[in-house]
Formats: C-alpha cells, structure tokens, sequence
C-alpha cells in the first residue's frame, strides 16, 4: 500500500468520513496542522495544500502592497524547488484563495487573485523541468457545488479548518483522481464507432449532407465531442474507427464534411468492415503491437459494447452518457488519457505509426528483404544520457511492453543512479519515412568480467529493421571496448514481452547458461528471480547486424 503524506495551511479534520474512501487505499497520514512544504523520503506522494488567505494574514496591515506579498510566496516557491528536486516522491500542491470577508483579513480581494495567478504561473514553470510536480487550482474544482457550500465559517472557527463536510469530501474525490492518474497506466489508443457517435445519424441512409455534427443543438455536441478527441490525439494518444459500414462511406465524410474535427492525419487505422468489433480490435493490438489494455472503447450502441468486454475483458469500455450534449465532458475527465505533460514523441505518435504502416506496406513489394532495408536509408544515432533525454528514458522503461527483455521500471533518480554506477544509452532512428525520434534504452552494468545488460528495450513501431541485431552488436563491441569477456543477458518472462524472447531466441551464438553459472554475485546486482541469462561472447557474429555497418 502506497504512502500518503497531506499537508496543509488549514486543518483538515482527518477524522472526517470524507477521507475514509483514500484510507482504504492509501497509507494516508496527515502532516501536523499549519506545516507544509518539507521533505519525508517515507512517502511515495506528498500532497500540499495552500489557502493563501492562511499564509498572506502574517501581513496583517492593510498597506502591505502587492510586492511584499511576492515575496512571500518567492519564499515558499524557492523551498518547492528545493523538495522537489528529490525526484523519488510526487509533489502535488493544490491552491485556493478564497476568502470570507475581505475586510477580515485586510486585503483587496484583487490583490488575492493576483497572488493566486503569480504563485500558480511560478508553479507551473517548474512544472516543465520536473515531472513529478503536480498543481490543480482548488477553487476550480469547489466552484462546481459551490464556494461558499464548500467553506465554512463554523468550522473555521471551531478547528481551523476553512471547508465544510462538503468541501473536505471534493477535495478527498479531487485527490484520488490525481492519485489514480499518477499511478495508474495511460491508456493508448481510442477506438471510436462512427455512427451516432462521432457524429449523429447512419451514413449510409442519411448521407453526408443530413449527418449531424456542427449544427446547432445535438450537431455542435458531437463536433465538441470531437474535439476532446483531438485534444487526445495530440497528447499521443492513436484514435482508430471500428465501424460497421462502407470504408469509402467513412472516408469520405472524414475528407470532405466541413464541420469533421478529425481528419484522415488524426486516424492511425480504420477498421470499417462487416466484422465482429471484438476481431477488429484484436486484429489491431496485433497490428500495433500493443496490449488489449491499452485500449479504450466508444460506441453509442449497448449491444457492441457487451460483446467486447465479453470476448476481449482487459478493453476498458466505455459506459456513454445517454445525453451526447454530456460526452464531451464525459470523454475530458476520463483518468485513463489524463497526462500531465508530454514528449515531442507523443505529439509525433500517429505520423510514428502511420510511417510504420508505410514502411510494412512497401516492404511487401520487395522479395530481397535486406536489399529493401538498405533503400530505406536507416540511421542509427546512439547517445549517452542526458538532460534532453531522461524524461523519454523513464517514459521507455515504463511504458514499453513488447520488445523489453526485463520489463523494469525506473523513475529519474532511478536513472541518474544507474548513469553513475554504469552506462546508460538511449537510440535515435531516422529513415526514408521520417525521424522516428528515441526508439530504444540499453541500460548496461559491470558484472564481474561481462558487460550485464540491465535493460534492452525497443519500441515496436520499428520492428522489422533488424535494429535490436544492430543494438546487440553495439553492446559487444562495447564489451570488448571495455576489455570485458561478453554480454551477459537477463530475461525477465512476462505475459507480453514475447517479441524480446522471440529475438533472443533468434541470435544462435548466443549460448543460455543456468543460474549455477553466475551465482557468484557478491554484490547483489543481479535479482535471479524468473529470470534466464544469455551470454553473448566476444567473438560470436550477430546475423543482420551488417546491415547498417
């Protein structure tokens, strides 16, 4: 069970039912009242919450101006800055500015606002530099129910505590929603029906002038609809339609119709045919090389819905609103696409995989395979670990699946640690289709007289390149550069990295050895635990590797 720490500038009144639903799942324990933003390693999250009113009464004069209060809040952003830094613990820090009575605490609310925009807009610019920081703005989220339903001057009074019952219960909601978003799997691709649901009405009896989708009323819901998709896209996130109808019908309402949002650039597959919806997407996790769990599906029509999570349980399927006008929301708040920041290589996402789809469609032309793979102009830029790189370097060990011979998931400290104690090396891929960006991680260690690979991983949008040959070369010759005697491989078996034991089993000059064989680990690098071990000696020839030599 995770631990969870809650600090804030108000009393939270812990006893209170509210929090009993994060109790269940969390070690949540509460900081002492009025102490906020210090470091205890203990935790995995530390959650910050800041009323503005409780750290702005110290100026407790009604000509302290706008400057001084920068100040303060400069102060609490320097010692941000100093926890945040220790990149094992997520900080989350919630803020509210909120006030009863203006003239209670002797300040113009104009000036509250500022502060909340200064401090907020501090945030968010560290933010950018370091990913395990989290902000949400408090009154956002009580201006739902209400703010004035969500504070109270009772208890404020009484115990210190500025929310009611009701606040303390959104807020604990509001904290389990970013909880679950930090520590659960981003869903990757959304798989879409099109009639009645992308838009309103059947193509194939309405036609592309009588759909609804731009209209006023039910037209404009699904154009915003479509919209949220987009947003989705764009945080690399694939959008493919599995729909019962005419492809050419499909695409011609996605080309031509003037209010479409989507376009064919957004669309990474089409699945339009007579098939069972369950088949096209399994058809499609195989196309793409990716778990049924990483799929997510939408349609309007209940009977579809059932039979894929009957025949395919680890989709999660969507329960659609029955009024459309409330799917854009509905869509927007759903956990599973929610990330809160991205890489250049999830904007790319859909152009990597539809220059995939390119590549495996002219590679059926050729009857030479390795003749094709020398026209397509590969080139493999191999670099050390940096700051430009680490955040896809701890986004590589978390979120590939496949081809990741260990499966091992590291944060940043955990990366920089593994960067002192050995190598750590992350692989650029450009070819004739594009620049396919950071495609691989090898994370390489010494142990005893062999180079012992940590991590081999590679995303499977490039398979078929016979890269992972070229890769394994590369560590060879590392190992000789280090004058070490091979390349010690460990294979950690899970329920999907088959391809990397597939490539394993590929190479013949790699000889497999029983734990027996290398228990002499005095140092502990090694955990034993289901795993298989391959030594790759300096001598042995790598088939394929000569492609890009």
């Amino acid at each position: 069970m995770k631990k969870i720490l809650i600090s804030s500038t108000t009393f939270l009144n812990d006893t209170n039912d509210s929090w009993k639903n994060l109790k269940k799942k969390y070690k949540l324990n509460f900081s002492p009242f009025g102490k906020v933003f210090y470091l205890d390693k203990k935790y995995s999250t530390q959650i910050n919450l800041v009323f503005l009113p409780d750290i702005l009464e110290y100026f407790n004069n009604a000509n302290t101006n706008s400057k001084e209060y920068k100040t303060k809040i400069n102060s609490f952003v320097k010692l941000i800055k100093k926890l945040i830094k220790n990149k094992e613990t997520n900080y989350i820090i919630g803020i509210s500015d909120f006030l009863f009575d203006d003239t209670i605490m002797h300040l113009k609310k104009n000036i509250s606002l500022d502060l909340k925009s200064y401090f907020l807009n501090e945030l968010y610019n560290l933010s950018k530099n370091f990913k395990n920081l989290f902000i949400f703005d408090l009154d956002k989220i009580f201006l739902y129910t209400g703010l004035k339903n969500c504070f109270s001057y009772r208890n404020y009074y009484l115990m210190n505590c500025r929310l009611s019952s009701e606040g303390l219960n959104i807020l604990s909601k509001q904290i389990d929603k970013i909880l679950i978003n930090i520590n659960s799997t981003t869903k990757k691709v959304l798989i879409l029906d099109c009639d009645n649901t992308i838009w309103g009405g059947v193509i194939a009896e309405d036609g592309l002038s009588k759909i609804q989708i731009g209209q006023d009323g039910v037209g404009k819901a699904f154009k915003d609809f479509q919209k949220v998709i987009k947003l989705i896209k764009n945080r690399g996130i694939l959008i493919a339609l599995a729909s019962k109808n005419e492809k050419k019908d499909v695409l011609n309402v996605v080309k031509k119709h003037r209010s479409m949002i989507l376009r064919d650039e957004d669309i990474t597959s089409y699945k339009v045919n007579w098939d069972d919806k369950s088949k096209n997407i399994y058809d499609l996790s195989q196309e793409l090389m990716l778990g049924l769990d990483s799929f997510v599906f939408w349609d309007d029509n209940p009977i579809e819905r059932e039979k894929v999570r009957k025949k395919l349980p680890s989709v999660d399927v969507i329960e659609p609103d029955e009024d459309v006008s409330e799917w854009p929301k509905q869509l927007s708040e759903y956990l599973g696409f929610l990330k809160h920041s991205n890489l250049k290589e999830d904007i790319k996402k859909t152009e990597q995989y539809k220059q995939r789809d390119n590549f495996l469609e002219k590679k059926k032309l050729f009857d030479d395979e390795i003749k094709y793979l020398k026209s397509i102009n590969v080139r493999i830029n191999i670099e050390k670990l940096n700051e430009s790189n680490i955040d896809r370097a701890v986004q590589l060990t978390n979120k590939t699946n496949q081809f990741n011979l260990t499966t091992k998931r590291y944060t940043h400290s955990d990366i920089i640690n593994l960067s002192k104690n050995g190598d750590v090396f992350l692989v650029k891929l450009k070819d004739i289709y594009g620049d396919h960006g950071i495609i691989s991680l090898m994370i390489v260690k010494k142990f005893n007289d062999l180079a012992y690979i940590d991590t081999f991983l590679l995303s499977c949008r490039i398979l078929g390149r016979y890269v992972e040959n070229y890769l394994l070369n590369f560590l060879k010759k590392y190992s000789i550069k280090k004058k070490l005697n091979g390349v010690l491989i460990q294979f950690i078996k899970t329920n999907k990295n088959t391809p990397g034991l597939n490539f394993l089993n590929s190479i013949k000059t790699l000889k497999k050895l029983s734990k027996k064989e290398i228990l002499n680990d005095k140092k502990g690098i090694i955990n034993f635990n289901k795993s298989s071990f391959f030594i790759l000696k300096n001598q042995s020839k790598i088939i394929y590797s000569e492609i890009y030599d």
